[in-house]
C-alpha cells in the first residue's frame, strides 16, 4: 500500500511532468518560429548578383571551387539545423534535470508536512485503555493538519472521561448489588446455622430476603429505564396534578422533617409522558426532601416561558459541593458518601432524571450551594401549545 506522501508526490510530479514538456515544446518550437525557420527562409531566397565560382586549384582528383553562393547557404543552413538540434536537446536535458529535482524537493517538503499525520497514526496504533492521558504535539502552523492532532487529543480526553465513566459505573453497581445479595446471603446462613428454627426465625428472614430482593429488582428496573430508548407515548398533562400527586406520595417524609413546601403552580398543561415527566418530579421532589433538614422548606414554581414550560424546585438542603456538580447525573454516583451516609439511596435518581428530560426534548440545570440549599430548573416543550 502506498503512503499519502508517496500518492502525492506522484500526483504533483505527473503535473510537473506535463507541465515542464509543454513548456519545453513551446519554447523548442517557439524558437523555431521566431529565429530558425525565418533564416532558412531568408537564406533560401535568389541572389540579387549572378554567383561567382572560382578554381583555386585542380590536381585531376579534387576540384577546389571559391564560392560567393549556394555553397555558403548550405553550410550556413547546415550550422543553423545543429544549433537548432542542439537547442533541443538541451532543453530537453534541462527539463528532465529540473523534473528530477522538483520531485525530490516535493517529496522533502510533502514528507516535512505530513511528519505529524505519521506521528498520529503511530500514537493511534499504540493508544490503549490505560494510556488515554496521552496527548499529541501540535504543529506550529495552524493549519488542517493542526486542527485534526487538535480533535484527535480532544477526542482521546473524552474517551478518557468516557471510560472512567463506565469504570466509575461498574463499580457502583458492583457495590449496590452487593449489599442486597449479600443480606440474602446472611439470612440463610442464620437458618442454616440454627439447628431447630423456629416459624418466627423464618418469617424474620424471609422479610429480610423479600426486602433485598425488591431491593434488587428496584435497582435493575432502574437500570432499564435508563437505558430503553423505546419512544414515549405522549397525553396531555396537567403539571399541577402531577407535583400534587408526588407530593402526597412523600407526605410521611415531609411531616417527619416538618418541612414547609410553598406552591406557585398555575394551571398549565404540556403534551407529553405521563410515566417520565412523574418520574422527573419525583425524583427531584425525593432528593428535595431526603436531603433537607428539620424544618426546612421546598418550593415548586411553574410558569411559561414563549413556547417553553419551565419548573423551579428550591431546597434548604445540604447543598452540593461544586466539584461534584459535574458528577451528579452520572448513574450510581453520590455525593460524599460521609455526608449522605444515613440517607437510602442508589445514585440512580439523577441519571433517570437526565435520561428522562432527554427523551422528552427537556433539559435540566442544577445551582447548589453547600449548607444553603439547591435550585432544580427544568424546562419542557409544551407542545401543541396546550396552553389554559
Amino acid at each position: 500500500m502506498k503512503s499519502l506522501k508517496v500518492k502525492i508526490t506522484l500526483l504533483i510530479s505527473s503535473i510537473l511532468i506535463v507541465t515542464m514538456g509543454l513548456l519545453t515544446g513551446y519554447s523548442i518550437l517557439n524558437s523555431n518560429n521566431q529565429f530558425v525557420n525565418p533564416l532558412i527562409i531568408e537564406l533560401s531566397k535568389e541572389p540579387k548578383e549572378p554567383l561567382k565560382r572560382e578554381i583555386i586549384s585542380n590536381d585531376n582528383k579534387n576540384t577546389v571551387f571559391k564560392n560567393n553562393g549556394d555553397c555558403d547557404k548550405i553550410f550556413i543552413t547546415y550550422n543553423v539545423r545543429a544549433a537548432q538540434r542542439s537547442f533541443g536537446y538541451k532543453q530537453i536535458f534541462v527539463m528532465v534535470l529540473m523534473v528530477l529535482g522538483g520531485i525530490v524537493f516535493t517529496y522533502i517538503i510533502i514528507s516535512k508536512t505530513l511528519k505529524p499525520l505519521s506521528v498520529l497514526d503511530k500514537t493511534a496504533v499504540e493508544i490503549d485503555v490505560n494510556s488515554l492521558e496521552t496527548q499529541i504535539e501540535l504543529p506550529k502552523y495552524q493549519d488542517e493538519v493542526y486542527s485534526l492532532t487538535n480533535s484527535f487529543n480532544t477526542m482521546l480526553s473524552r474517551l478518557k472521561i468516557a471510560f472512567q465513566i463506565q469504570k466509575n459505573f461498574a463499580q457502583n453497581a458492583a457495590h449496590e448489588l452487593k449489599t442486597p445479595l449479600a443480606v440474602i446471603k446472611s439470612s440463610i446462613q442464620v437458618l442454616e446455622l440454627d439447628d431447630n428454627p423456629t416459624v418466627e426465625d423464618y418469617k424474620e428472614n424471609l422479610t429480610t430476603v423479600k426486602q433485598s430482593t425488591d431491593d434488587l429488582i428496584q435497582i435493575v428496573g432502574q437500570l432499564l429505564e435508563v437505558t430503553n430508548n423505546v419512544a414515549p407515548q405522549k397525553q396531555e398533562i396537567d403539571i399541577g396534578e402531577v407535583i400534587f400527586q408526588c407530593l402526597s406520595d412523600y407526605e410521611s417524609e415531609i411531616e417527619k422533617k416538618s418541612i414547609s413546601i410553598l406552591m406557585d403552580v398555575k394551571n398549565i398543561k404540556i403534551y407529553s409522558n405521563f410515566s417520565l415527566f412523574k418520574s422527573i418530579i419525583s425524583n427531584i421532589l425525593s432528593n428535595a426532601i431526603k436531603y433537607n433538614r428539620i424544618n426546612g422548606s421546598i418550593s415548586v414554581c411553574v410558569y411559561k416561558e414563549g413556547r417553553n414550560v419551565v419548573i423551579v424546585i428550591t431546597d434548604t438542603g445540604i447543598g452540593i459541593p461544586s466539584d461534584s456538580l459535574i458528577h451528579i447525573f452520572e448513574t450510581f454516583y453520590r455525593v460524599d458518601h460521609s455526608r449522605s451516609k444515613n440517607t437510602v439511596g442508589n445514585g440512580l435518581g439523577l441519571s433517570i432524571v437526565k435520561t428522562a428530560c432527554e427523551k422528552l426534548q427537556g433539559d435540566i440545570h442544577i445551582n447548589s450551594e453547600v449548607n444553603k440549599g439547591t435550585v432544580v430548573t427544568i424546562g419542557f416543550p409544551m407542545n401543541r401549545e396546550l396552553i389554559v
